[in-house]
């Protein structure tokens, strides 16, 4: 499939969220998609895709209270995408990096501030990722943001994951 269209069509939905609510002014949505590549094709599992850009886009928002959410990708050497979801939120300290996939954890603010969510979305999405033979990392400093990142999937007519 073309990841093209669907990076676009999540734009569309997480501007359309922030636009209608109390981030509007604060806060933008950027897609890049940088690249000789046209129209990158991967072949891998769409819909299981899609479920991963949603949690981090959605874990983005909820941890970035003004500046930027950016996600897409960039190529990278050998014709491999860098998929990517990075933002200018709340960051996470060294210490908390590895717990964050954890099943149940919640890493909370140190300034005590109290977010939904049952500490399940990152381990699932880990979950999923290497399921497609990816895998997931993070680069991130306390309260200057965050970058998760998705490895490096081979595009075109290359195998990534599952068809």
């Amino acid at each position: 499939f073309e990841i093209k269209p669907i990076l676009k069509e999540f734009i569309h939905t997480f501007y359309h969220q922030v636009q209608r609510s109390e981030k509007a002014e604060l806060l933008s949505i950027k897609l890049n998609t940088a690249g000789n590549n046209e129209k990158p094709v991967l072949k891998t599992d769409a819909f299981r895709l899609k479920q991963i850009f949603n949690n981090l886009i959605s874990n983005a928002i909820k941890f970035t209270e003004a500046g930027f959410i950016e996600f897409g990708y960039k190529e990278s050497r050998g014709g491999f995408l860098i998929l990517y979801v990075k933002d200018t939120g709340i960051g996470i300290s060294s210490e908390n990096i590895s717990k964050m996939f954890d099943r149940f954890v919640k890493i909370e603010d140190e300034k005590k501030i109290t977010y939904r969510g049952t500490g399940l979305g990152l381990s699932i999405t880990k979950y999923l990722v290497e399921s497609l033979g990816g895998k997931i990392w993070v680069e991130s400093e306390y309260e200057k943001g965050t970058r998760s990142v998705l490895g490096e999937w081979k595009s075109d007519d290359q195998e990534h994951g599952k068809e």
